[in-house]
C-alpha cells in the first residue's frame, strides 16, 4: 500500500513538472510572438518614413556681374520627402555669397561653387558661380542742394525727440502735468497730453507729406540723386555706412537726402514715396538715377566695415575724389 502511495505520488509531480514545461514553453512561444510583431511594426514604421535621394537644382553654371544676384532654386525628391530642409554655402564668399533661400550675391571678380545640401541623407547639388567685373559708367549726380535743406528743415527724429523734451522727464516718464491720478492710483493721460500728442502727429504727419512730395518731385523730374539712411540696424554695426557716406559726399560737394530713422516712430518719408522697396529697409544708401532706383547698399548681402570701402562702393556709380 505504501509503495503505491509513493508511485501515485512520483507520477502527479512528474504530471506537473510536465505542465509547468508545457506552460513555460507556450509563454516564450508568445513572448517570441509577441517581439517579432513589435520588430515588424518597427520595421514598417522605418519604411513609412521618405527619405531624400535626389535633388535638382535650376542651373548648374551661372555667370553673373558684380553687385547682381540670382535666386538659385532646388527640387527635393521624392515630392513627399519629410524632411526637405536645404543647406547652402559658397567655397568663396569673398567672390560670391549666398543666403539661407538660395539668393546668389557676386561681390567681386572670380569664381566660386554653390552647394546645396540635404539635411536628410546629406544629398548635395552644385552650382558653378563666375563672377565678372561689373562695366559701370559712372552717372551724374544732379545738384539739390535746395531741396536737401528743405527736406532738412522738416525733420522727424528732431519732431520726436522735442516731444519727448516737452512731455516726459529725463528717467523718461511722463511729467506730472500731463497725467491725473485717479482713485486707484493708477495714472491716466489727461487733456493737456492730448493736446501735446496731436500736435505731434500733426507735425510728424507734415513732414511726413512734405519730405515724400520732394522725393516724388525729384522722381518726376526725372533727378539723379542720391538718399542716405541712418538706420537702427546702423548703430548695431561697429561702423556706421550712411556716416561714413555721408562724410565723403561733403568732401566731394554733393548734395543729398538725409533720413535719421532711429527714433522709435521710424520715418516714413521714403517708404510713402514713389521709389520705396521691402529691400530699402535697411539700407544706408540709395542711388535714384533719371528718377528711376539705380543702386543700392543691401547690408544682407554687402557688407561695408570702413570709410575706404564705403569710397570705393560710391566710387563704382559716381565721381569720387
Amino acid at each position: 500500500m505504501k509503495k503505491l502511495k509513493s508511485k501515485t505520488l512520483i507520477i502527479l509531480i512528474a504530471i506537473s513538472i510536465a505542465i509547468i514545461i508545457s506552460v513555460a514553453l507556450v509563454i516564450n512561444k508568445v513572448i517570441e510572438l509577441s517581439k517579432k510583431k513589435e520588430l515588424i511594426k518597427s520595421e514598417d514604421s522605418k519604411e513609412s518614413i521618405v527619405t531624400v535621394n535626389e535633388l535638382k537644382i535650376n542651373t548648374s553654371k551661372l555667370e553673373l556681374e558684380e553687385g547682381t544676384s540670382f535666386k538659385l532654386n532646388v527640387i527635393v525628391l521624392p515630392n513627399d520627402a519629410i524632411n526637405k530642409e536645404i543647406k547652402w554655402m559658397s567655397s568663396d564668399e569673398s567672390v560670391v555669397m549666398v543666403n539661407d533661400k538660395g539668393l546668389v550675391s557676386a561681390k567681386k571678380e572670380g569664381k566660386a561653387i554653390i552647394t546645396a545640401k540635404s539635411a536628410d541623407k546629406d544629398k548635395t547639388v552644385f552650382c558653378e558661380v563666375d563672377v565678372k567685373k561689373a562695366e559701370i559708367a559712372r552717372i551724374k549726380i544732379d545738384n539739390i542742394s535746395k531741396e536737401a535743406k528743405e527736406f532738412a528743415s522738416y525733420n522727424v527724429d528732431k519732431i520726436y525727440k522735442e516731444y519727448n523734451e516737452i512731455t516726459k522727464d529725463s528717467n523718461g516718464n511722463y511729467k506730472e502735468k500731463y497725467y491725473t491720478i485717479l482713485e486707484d492710483g493708477s495714472k491716466k493721460l489727461n487733456d493737456s497730453w492730448q493736446e501735446e500728442n496731436d500736435k505731434y502727429i500733426k507735425n510728424l504727419e507734415e513732414a511726413f507729406s512734405i519730405r515724400s512730395n520732394i522725393i516724388n518731385k525729384l522722381v518726376d523730374d526725372k533727378k539723379s540723386f542720391i538718399i542716405l539712411k541712418h538706420t537702427k540696424k546702423c548703430e548695431e554695426e561697429e561702423y556706421s555706412v550712411s556716416d561714413g557716406a555721408e562724410k565723403i559726399l561733403k568732401e566731394n560737394n554733393y548734395s543729398y537726402l538725409y533720413i535719421d530713422t532711429l527714433s522709435c516712430n521710424g520715418d516714413e518719408s521714403i517708404e510713402r514715396s514713389k521709389i520705396y522697396i521691402d529691400e530699402f529697409e535697411n539700407a544706408p544708401i540709395i542711388i535714384i538715377k533719371g528718377g528711376e532706383i539705380y543702386k543700392y547698399v543691401d547690408p544682407n548681402s554687402i557688407s561695408i566695415k570702413n570709410d575706404e570701402e564705403t569710397k570705393n562702393w560710391l566710387n563704382k556709380y559716381i565721381n569720387i575724389k
